[in-house]
């Protein structure tokens, strides 16, 4: 990587870690093996399926159980084509987060959650996804955000 991309990705993530005081780093991802099509055969989450189960999850589940919360991720496709997502969560500090959690297990997902420790190296590592080829536009919730254009075109990339 060039030291000018880096330098963009730094402020990339500066700019992420700047948006609002991040307690978690989670990962979603998808389960093939709990989700089987009819004929009982594993089956893998495209994008579009990804998009509808995360837009589901953080404005019905996060939002719903904790209406302060704020999002920010980063979603990238595996070689598979499979698509997972790298996310930034701004929790209050009684918010059931396990819980949220637990209904993107009930989705059909596997999960990671982390609280973060350094505010810029978790949001410099989700930056990060927005620079890769297989990555998609940046979902945000609860900034007020999703009126102006998408920061993932720093790269002059078109969102798919």
């Amino acid at each position: 990587m060039s030291r000018q991309r880096a330098e963009i990705l730094d402020a990339y993530g500066s700019f992420i870690a700047s948006l609002a005081p991040w307690t978690h780093f989670i990962t979603l991802t998808h389960d093939p093996r709990r989700l089987a099509n009819l004929d009982g055969q594993h089956t893998r989450v495209g994008l579009q399926r990804h998009r509808r189960l995360r837009k589901e999850f953080v404005f019905d589940v996060v939002r719903r159980l904790d209406p302060t919360a704020r999002w920010w991720s980063e979603t990238e496709l595996h070689l598979s084509g499979q698509p997972h997502e790298h996310a930034m969560l701004a929790a209050a500090e009684n918010a059931p987060v396990y819980s949220m959690m637990a209904e993107w297990y009930a989705l059909g997902g596997a999960w990671r959650v982390e609280r973060i420790e350094s505010t810029h190296a978790a949001a410099c590592y989700v930056a990060k996804y927005g620079e890769k080829a297989a990555a998609w536009e940046p979902m945000v919730a609860g900034l007020g955000l999703h009126r102006l254009p998408s920061h993932s075109l720093t790269f002059g990339r078109a969102i798919r």
